[in-house]
């Protein structure tokens, strides 16, 4: 040993300091914990809104479809029959009102 060095170094972390660095890291733990779990949660609920909203464009696309059809029947008859119309017009086939404006015409 030298002459002027003294063996009376504590190389012990004084308790405050201890508690410190444990509550901090114990702080980090938990926000880390809370984030996964935040995401989990998230993940969840956004994949069920998903698909409830894959259900719901199904289901409006198939309404759609039918109402479609519906307006392409009426469309059909209405283009290729006699009749009247809701508001009280009369409507005759497309051919036949071809023809009629052809020798109008001539």
């Amino acid at each position: 040993m030298s002459e002027g060095h003294t063996e009376n170094h504590d190389t012990t972390l004084a308790p405050e300091a201890d508690i410190k660095a444990g509550m901090i890291f114990g702080w980090g733990v938990a926000m880390f914990l809370g984030v996964l779990l935040s995401i989990a949660v998230l993940t969840g609920y956004f994949w069920k809104a998903r698909a409830q909203e894959a259900i719901v464009k199904v289901s409006q696309r198939s309404l759609v479809g039918t109402a479609l059809t519906d307006l392409r029947k009426l469309e059909t008859t209405q283009l290729t029959t006699f009749g009247k119309t809701a508001d009280g017009r009369i409507h005759i086939p497309v051919e036949q009102a071809m023809e009629l404006v052809i020798r109008e015409r001539n």
